[in-house]
């Protein structure tokens, strides 16, 4: 299968383009050769490797930049995912949208099933609803996947946090679980070599705080860093979060039968 990535110098373009490589005829681009705002390049690009499926990973997933930077956020994560499914539409080519638990909002205490109301309460997570929206009204043959906390590459934002020498400052509330980005790439390979679109959630079984998931990797990894614990009334400047964020994958699982991991197994193989 011929393959198109966005954003192949992110964390989840630059893993699929890897991992998926050793199946797949891929084509991968960063902003500087498929900038997504720009729809006559994506035209042209999508006209000369004529893709089987377009994989659009670009995206600004800095929740805090997004929040400081409405407009900007808003020309690539909304606009740029317009201009991506209007190809599609055009072209009649299959996408898989990447998208984020951050569209539900904040308003349940028990974790987000697809069918639940999205009502996001940060920039980020509004642009990507409006990603999905367009996607919905433009396009049958669609994929979005609603992930958790990305965890389990290189660039991923919990080992960042690692590598800084900065203490980690973590919000005490936010609960949620986390989404493997080796599983993700297995559930696209899945996915794609079907016709069972729609939405769908993916992330690991069960949850816990962000700061229990990072204490108990820090544990895991051996590594002597302190973790500040606040309150989110002390976090200024931020964008805000939601207190509970986990989702519910069971849709994905019983639909394409595959296994769903425990937090424990994931952070074990990091």
């Amino acid at each position: 299968m011929k393959i198109l990535i966005s954003g192949s110098n992110g964390n989840i373009g630059s893993y699929l383009t890897t991992s998926l490589s050793d199946e797949h005829q891929i084509y991968s681009f960063s902003k500087s050769d498929f900038d997504v705002t720009n729809k006559s390049q994506i035209c042209d690009v999508i006209c000369k490797t004529t893709p089987d499926i377009i994989l659009h990973t670009a995206a600004i997933t800095d929740v805090d930049y997004c929040e400081s930077n409405e407009s900007l956020a808003y020309s690539t994560n909304t606009l740029g995912t317009l201009n991506i499914a209007s190809m599609c539409y055009k072209f009649n080519i299959p996408i898989v949208y990447i998208s984020t638990s951050y569209v539900y909002g904040d308003y349940k205490s028990s974790p987000y099933v697809e069918t639940d109301i999205c009502d996001p309460i940060n920039i980020y997570g509004k642009t990507k609803l409006e990603g999905e929206n367009l996607i919905r009204t433009l396009l049958n043959n669609f994929f979005i996947i609603r992930t958790s906390w990305i965890i389990d590459a290189n660039k991923c934002s919990i080992l960042k946090m690692l590598d800084n020498p900065s203490p980690i400052v973590l919000c005490s509330l936010e609960k949620t679980n986390v989404t493997s980005i080796k599983d993700l790439s297995y559930f696209i390979n899945t996915i794609i070599k079907t016709d069972n679109y729609g939405i769908y959630n993916l992330s690991s079984e069960d949850y816990s705080s962000k700061y229990d998931i990072v204490t108990h990797l820090l544990k895991n990894k051996r590594f002597d860093k302190n973790i500040l614990k606040l309150p989110e009334k002390l976090l200024v400047n931020t964008a805000k979060r939601p207190s509970f964020s986990a989702i519910n994958s069971t849709k994905a699982k019983d639909t394409f039968s595959i296994p769903l991991r425990r937090l424990d197994d994931i952070i074990l193989e990091l």
